[in-house]
């Protein structure tokens, strides 16, 4: 699990680098990753679901995201979009093209729907963290943008 952590930090700080992350930042975005990474791998390893995993994960990473914006003073994104990296269901999004592609009508359906499962485990991980972050700062008393 140790060496899947490093390896999900060295990937996230690698997506930072393309997303220009500033160098200050590299190492908190990396954090995110792994922690995502790791939190998905244990809650699967423990019996989880795949969306299951993937929803915890997300949703880790976002709190420690939102923890982050307000220490670093930046915004939630910022440290969510690379960290979600390690989740996202890359080769399921190929394999189902695969499927596609080659007339395979029945798996391409099976593999989009699993991966359309799994992307949408990662948006609600995110959606429910942010959710509860801001319902946490209008009872602080804080002024919240509510914007759609």
């Amino acid at each position: 699990m140790i060496k899947e952590f490093v390896f999900s930090f060295i990937c996230t700080v690698g997506f930072s680098v393309i997303f220009h992350t500033p160098k200050k930042y590299l190492a908190v975005t990396g954090l995110c990753g792994a922690v995502a990474w790791t939190l998905y791998k244990y809650v699967f390893l423990m019996g989880g679901s795949i969306i299951t995993s993937n929803f915890i994960g997300a949703f880790g990473m976002a709190v420690l995201s939102e923890i982050l914006s307000r220490i670093c003073n930046k915004p939630a994104t910022f440290f969510i979009i690379p960290g979600i990296i390690p989740l996202v269901p890359g080769y399921a999004v190929y394999y189902t093209m695969f499927s596609l592609i080659n007339n395979d009508y029945d798996k391409f359906a099976q593999m989009g729907a699993d991966t359309a499962k799994v992307a949408l485990a990662i948006a609600c991980g995110i959606i429910v963290a942010s959710s509860i972050g801001r319902v946490i700062l209008v009872m602080r008393g804080h002024k919240v943008n509510m914007r759609m």
